[in-house]
């Protein structure tokens, strides 16, 4: 037995310090790798793209290497090979790439509400699809266009004695006509029909390949949603050339006091003049059912942790830290996601609260979800949708 031992112990001795060499090595290897953080944004505005890496950690034994991707095409796998972390809008983008991404540290995921925590990919801050009703309207026909979607069309039905176009929205604008038709979806069929909406956008090429199928048990479907919006000029609810009006159009009639109620999402809704705007209260879109799960139209600037970079983490807690996102709500005017961090104003500081307490959680708009790296598909469905509401 003494002589065994005298063989094995020297053995086991060299294994362990082979092994004890090997981490240390790999330990060096990642620190040397990780020390360069490679970072892409997509299809992020300018403002953002500023204001995200001024608030990344300042630390010199840190290189952090830049790349701005224009929307469009994008080929996921080179993002997967050539990225340690990435920007983009909440969507088909960031869903794709979380499939294969790095969990988001638990400890980040505490600082937002359980509605917005995902393992794969998190949110860094909200935009949001609203409505904007004229608050004088809503005291002149004392109906609550909030409560529900018939005291959202009693409103509008009312308030054509006040106004030529009660309700407004500027069509040409494929990402916001392709969101006022996904929201309606949203409102009459609930979280289900909106997910399965999105999947048949996927699925088909042509507006006619889809339109007809049921989105929900009770039949509802996307021609529903389109047969309401080409009844609207008709019964002079909506303006009659909506579907090619631009932001310009939205700003001479709301100035005119001729539209009880504009669509449009928050960072729109930043560029329209003051003494517009401060007519109309922002809300969430009204629904039909309350007692069925409902989603927040909210698209969000989200983070996928391309790989395992020890830095990718530390930089991306210190987006979530509250200065940070406080911080970050000022300079873009966007909802912070941190439940403490203070809001740029008491819009933004709404659509959090809104995104916190929707069970649905918060789902990202038609263009995101569906068309975000096929602009040329967009432009084909917002077109037959044109042609359809004729």
């Amino acid at each position: 037995m003494k002589k065994k031992f005298k063989i094995i112990f020297p053995i086991l001795v060299c294994v362990c310090f082979i092994v004890i060499a090997f981490i240390i090595i790999f330990s060096v290897r990642k620190n040397i790798k990780d020390k360069t953080v490679k970072v892409a944004f997509y299809g992020l505005s300018q403002d953002l793209c500023q204001a995200i890496p001024q608030e990344f950690v300042d630390d010199e034994k840190i290189i952090i290497q830049y790349d701005f991707l224009a929307d469009g095409n994008l080929d996921l796998g080179t993002i997967t090979k050539k990225y340690d972390m990435i920007f983009a809008w909440n969507g088909e983008v960031t869903q794709n790439l979380s499939k294969s991404a790095e969990k988001i540290p638990a400890k980040i995921l505490e600082n937002i509400p359980i509605s917005l925590r995902n393992e794969y990919y998190v949110p860094i801050l909200l935009d949001h699809f609203e409505m904007a009703f004229k608050t004088d309207l809503i005291e002149k026909t004392q109906i609550n266009p909030q409560e529900s979607f018939q005291s959202f069309t009693d409103f509008l039905q009312e308030s054509k004695q006040y106004v030529f176009s009660p309700f407004f929205t500027y069509g040409s604008d494929e990402r916001m006509l392709l969101a006022l038709t996904g929201s309606f979806v949203e409102a009459l069929g609930g979280l289900e029909s909106y997910k399965n909406l999105i999947e048949l956008m996927k699925t088909y090429e042509n507006l006619d390949d889809f339109c007809d199928i049921g989105l929900n048990e009770n039949g509802l479907c996307y021609a529903d949603v389109l047969n309401m919006l080409k009844i609207w000029p008709k019964e002079e609810i909506i303006h009659p050339q909506w579907t090619i009006a631009n932001r310009i159009d939205l700003e001479v009639f709301a100035s005119d006091n001729q539209v009880a109620c504009f669509y449009t999402n928050l960072s729109e809704h930043r560029k329209i003049k003051y003494e517009i705007v401060s007519k109309f209260s922002a809300a969430k879109m009204p629904v039909v059912n309350e007692d069925i799960p409902h989603c927040l139209i909210a698209p969000s600037v989200n983070c996928v942790l391309i790989s395992d970079n020890s830095n990718s983490k530390k930089i991306l807690k210190k987006l979530f830290t509250e200065d940070v996102q406080t911080r970050l709500s000022d300079k873009t005017m966007l909802a912070p996601v941190s439940y403490r961090a203070e809001a740029y104003d008491s819009l933004a500081d709404d659509v959090r609260f809104l995104a916190a307490s929707c069970e649905g959680g918060v789902e990202p708009d038609l263009f995101n979800a569906v068309f975000q790296r096929d602009n040329e598909k967009m432009t084909l469905i917002a077109n037959q949708i044109r042609g359809y509401l004729r």
